[in-house]
């Protein structure tokens, strides 16, 4: 007499590695090894915390009328995790025939990339100069950082000029400098600068920003404080040289402020040697003599790339080699600036 039997092997089949934003599929394979038929089957699958179906079902579960003697069916279901670890699981397969076997122990790695973004920059700057933003993005999670792009703003009031590793500059508003990374490995960084020219005073802000597939997005903020810098130029000419005495001439004073900020409190004096006598004085503030001096009102800003001018006239009493010697002083200075300028008076 052959006797008839039925004998079940379940197989649960899991992708070894997934990132967590990845639907994870997986695979119940059951078959029948025995020689008689296999009746009223059911499949279950009790899913881990932290995992569930499409519909959010906990439990996985199908159902085989009957399995013939060395056939097989396969069941496939996508599941999603909601917390990257490690997850080990078995399934079961049950019928009153043949009690209740298990699957082998499926294990699988659900991972996920993690980034974190680092802006420097200069705390300080003067307009007019270059200013260099360094920006580092690194890939602190257990997951490949897949498409990573890592962008930069060109901050309001500023001039893009280069960037490093191939960054791409849009103009659109505000402008940014974009690089594609492509994939970050784990543990893995990548560094980039860009350099922008500073245009005007004030606090700066930049921003950098990190993304890719299956990673929080990631910013940082950098700032520098812009200060102009007045740059005063003193010149002093003389209209007529030589002078025959008895004559008149005239000095003339430029003052230039050639920095980026305005220049403060510009006080102008003026000494005459022997040979010079004051007749007047004209300009941008009111001059007053007191022997051989003339002092103008000091001039109270002076813009960048702005000039101001004054001018005294003498008659020429003395001969020689006459100096006619002007002193500056702003409130941005640490000490006066003299100039000199050198007259003939002949007879």
């Amino acid at each position: 007499t052959n006797i008839v039997e039925s004998k079940l092997q379940l197989s649960k089949v899991v992708p070894a590695e997934s990132l967590l934003c990845d639907r994870i599929p997986v695979q119940y394979i059951i078959t029948n090894n025995g020689t008689g038929v296999a009746c009223d089957i059911t499949i279950k699958d009790q899913l881990q915390p932290n995992l569930s179906t499409a519909k959010g079902d906990k439990l996985v579960e199908y159902k085989i009328d009957a399995l013939e003697p060395g056939k097989s069916r396969k069941f496939e279901i996508m599941i999603d995790a909601t917390q990257a670890g490690k997850y080990v699981s078995r399934a079961t397969a049950s019928s009153p025939t043949n009690g209740r076997v298990k699957s082998n122990l499926a294990t699988m790695d659900i991972r996920q990339p993690v980034l974190s973004i680092n802006e420097s920059c200069p705390a300080a700057r003067y307009i007019g100069r270059s200013l260099t933003y360094d920006i580092t993005v690194t890939n602190r999670g257990d997951g490949i950082a897949k498409s990573t792009v890592v962008e930069a703003m060109v901050p309001d009031g500023t001039s893009f000029e280069s960037a490093t590793q191939g960054g791409n500059f849009t103009h659109a508003s505000p402008g940014k400098v974009t690089w594609n990374v492509g994939d970050l490995q784990p543990n893995d960084s990548k560094s980039f600068s860009m350099k922008v020219l500073a245009n005007k005073s004030g606090t700066l802000v930049a921003e950098a920003k990190a993304k890719a597939y299956c990673a929080s997005t990631v910013t940082d903020l950098c700032r520098t404080t812009l200060a102009g810098i007045p740059a005063v130029l003193l010149e002093v000419v003389d209209v007529s040289d030589p002078i025959e005495l008895g004559q008149t001439g005239t000095y003339v004073i430029t003052v230039t402020n050639q920095g980026s900020a305005d220049s403060t409190n510009i006080r102008i004096g003026c000494m005459l040697e022997s040979g010079m006598q004051y007749l007047s004085s004209s300009g941008q503030t009111m001059g007053s003599v007191a022997g051989n001096r003339v002092n103008f009102a000091p001039l109270r800003s002076l813009a960048p790339k702005a000039q101001a001018k004054w001018r005294i006239n003498i008659k020429a009493t003395g001969s020689g080699d006459k100096r006619f010697k002007v002193i500056m002083n702003t409130d941005q200075l640490d000490r006066s600036v003299e100039e000199t300028e050198a007259t003939r008076f002949y007879e």
